[in-house]
């Protein structure tokens, strides 16, 4: 979908806890933290009960060609044709083969010299980094760009047949997102309505969002805590001039179409690992 698609300054309100009916968004929580600790870039500053972001979205007023060769810059491979990128119809999902974890295993032996709950998700981002970190990601850049790290995104959909609607619409949003593609993450346009769909509303709470090259706004969200830290101190701590631009390393599609606990419902997760660095102009 369309949000604001200005490239100029951009805002978030402050929280307000006294009004229960006002949006509460955690990039805006977040910033008041980050000003307490004088943290804040050079682009981000609080004014008139408000965080606001010097022009995050700049680097999508850009011609093509100019955001190809970022592209190529941060990647470090050339561009995909548009052709290879696969066609409108919806993947067929994988199983999902990776490791299932929660909230719960903080508190395990692994995590015991973490003394605060941010040390311990720190922890584990590091050892995230560690696991997908190759040779390339400490290849020189040009001039103006600064590797920020490596994250996950997700775009989730679940139905159950004969009961509720698959939605193929916010799907193939999230299956347009292919390897070597460049999104931008700036401050979500916060007046605009949004579907009143659970990837849509996570988006509004966190403030925050990722565009595509052509401005659309896309329904993904940061896959783990550290992820989400990793974005929220990068767009903070941005200086004037810069943005916060990613390159999809892999993109992948995971789900099931019956489970045995209930062969009706049917899951899907779309899933791209990113490098993620600061873009100045």
């Amino acid at each position: 979908m369309h949000a604001n698609d200005g490239f100029g300054e951009m805002s978030l309100p402050l929280p307000d806890y006294e009004d229960n009916g006002a949006p509460i968004f955690f990039l805006a929580e977040k910033a008041l933290d980050y000003a307490k600790e004088e943290k804040l870039g050079s682009a981000v500053r609080i004014q008139d009960n408000q965080v606001v972001f010097d022009s995050p979205k700049r680097l999508l007023g850009l011609p093509t060609e100019r955001l190809d060769a970022i592209r190529e810059a941060i990647s470090g491979e050339p561009a995909k044709p548009a052709g290879e990128r696969g066609g409108a119809a919806l993947p067929d999902p994988k199983p999902y083969a990776g490791p299932y974890t929660d909230a719960i295993e903080y508190l395990s032996e692994e995590y015991a010299d973490a003394t605060t709950l941010d040390e311990a998700i720190a922890l584990r981002g590091f050892k995230a980094f560690v696991e997908d970190v190759t040779p390339n990601d400490f290849s020189p850049l040009p001039q103006g760009i600064e590797r920020a790290g490596i994250a996950d995104l997700w775009s989730q959909s679940t139905w159950s047949n004969g009961f509720s609607q698959r939605e193929t619409g916010l799907e193939k949003a999230a299956y347009s997102v292919g390897d070597g593609d460049l999104l931008v993450v700036a401050p979500i346009a916060w007046k605009d309505t949004f579907p009143d769909e659970q990837n849509w509303n996570e988006i509004q709470d966190l403030g925050f969002g990722f565009y595509g090259q052509d401005g659309t706004l896309l329904p993904y969200t940061p896959f783990h805590d550290y992820d989400q830290n990793l974005f929220i101190n990068a767009l903070l701590t941005l200086d004037e001039g810069q943005s916060l631009a990613c390159v999809v390393r892999e993109s992948t599609c995971n789900g099931e179409d019956g489970i045995n606990e209930d062969p009706c419902f049917c899951w899907r997760v779309y899933s791209c690992k990113l490098t993620v660095a600061k873009v100045i102009l």
